[in-house]
């Protein structure tokens, strides 16, 4: 069994993770716009105004917490992948150090 991480996987997903962001930001903008009642338009429903309120008021943090995870996970992911592409980059000179140089053959052009 082996382990194996590509860092441009892990930047992918963090770019699904920025985009999740602007989606939770457009359903936040969507329900101000049309998640709120005035007193005028609240009419026969108005008993229940201040329950609805409450909802979007949950539904707001909601969607706050939301953008915080994601905005906090896709960062994290982005510099794990840096930190991945850094530790292969030295893998790859420590087992290349260990190699014999190779004698270049010398180009005669008679």
């Amino acid at each position: 069994m082996s382990f194996g991480v590509e860092p441009a996987d892990l930047r992918v997903f963090a770019t699904t993770l920025q985009q999740a962001y602007s989606d939770a930001d457009a359903a936040k903008a969507y329900v101000h716009a049309h998640g709120s009642f005035s007193f005028h338009e609240t009419g026969i429903i108005g008993v229940l105004s201040g329950a609805h309120s409450e909802w979007v008021g949950k539904l707001d943090e909601m969607l706050n917490h939301l953008q915080a995870l994601t905005d906090s996970s896709s960062r994290a992911l982005n510099e794990i992948a840096t930190q991945y592409e850094a530790s292969d980059e030295d893998s790859a000179a420590r087992v290349d150090a260990t190699y014999p140089v190779a004698l270049r053959p010398s180009v005669n052009r008679d």
